[in-house]
């Protein structure tokens, strides 16, 4: 029997297709297993944050059971991961994964899927329909294609000098807007990892604009690779509700 991906077995079926008579070590009572090849994670919705269709964070949902990073865990099977997540009676086959980042107290881990969630079981599983919107780090979600959803979600940001916003959706691309009391700075992921698309440069000064987030950063970009705030908001605003990057202007990749 192979494991379908995507497909939901039963956790017997997975221990025998994965390990067979291979020895395995086992910890958190079975939430990982781990062969010298291969470490099963058998992850509860509990315990886990989808942050886009390819990222998984595990997040122990009981901490009173011992943490799992230990050498064996992380060094032995050289990265080889398999998620599975809680499905109805059964676990969901999400893949194989690369451990991308863990906290040294063995409090949370990201795993990076070789393959997209699809969208029907994305949603089944708790992943936004819509946009995952945060404001000043306020995560929301909202549905696409809203223009009131979009002005309604985005009042925070008029109110205060400094001020920061994202937007990304299944499709893993996302709009960053950065604000000060006159300017804004948009920056366009096409994907994780992207180098960007910017607002080709308009005008001729040269003067830096300062921009704070509500996190404590601050970055500072030219005048003329800003917009007006008003209308720097706006086009984040279209961009929620329309879903297509504006063409008022011309991007260019820096």
């Amino acid at each position: 029997m192979e494991l379908e991906l995507h497909n939901a077995f039963i956790r017997s079926e997975i221990i025998e297709q994965l390990f067979s008579s291979q020895q395995t070590v086992i910890f958190r009572e079975g939430e990982f297993i781990c062969s010298s090849q291969l470490t099963a994670c058998f992850f509860k919705p509990a315990s886990t944050v989808l942050r886009c269709p390819t990222l998984i964070e595990w997040r122990p949902a009981d901490k009173s059971l011992p943490l799992p990073w230990s050498s064996v865990v992380i060094n032995s099977v050289q990265n080889a991961y398999h998620i599975f997540v809680e499905f109805g009676d059964g676990w969901l086959n999400i893949g194989q994964a690369h451990l991308g980042s863990w906290s040294h107290d063995g409090s949370s881990a990201s795993f990076y899927l070789r393959s997209r969630i699809p969208r029907d079981k994305w949603v089944e599983l708790g992943g936004y329909p819509g946009w995952l919107l945060e404001i000043n780090h306020q995560p929301q979600r909202i549905a696409a294609n809203d223009y009131f959803a979009a002005d309604e979600s985005i009042f925070p940001l008029r109110v205060k000098k400094y001020g920061h916003a994202s937007a990304t959706r299944y499709e893993e691309d996302s709009l960053q807007l950065f604000l000060n009391s006159d300017r804004g700075w948009l920056m366009y992921l096409r994907e994780f990892g992207d180098t960007g698309l910017y607002v080709k440069a308009v005008g001729d000064e040269l003067s830096d604009e300062l921009f704070r987030c509500t996190c404590g950063t601050s970055l500072s970009f030219t005048h003329n690779q800003t917009l007006d705030r008003e209308v720097a908001i706006r086009e984040f605003r279209d961009f929620l509700a329309t879903g297509q990057l504006s063409k008022r202007y011309e991007w260019e990749e820096r």
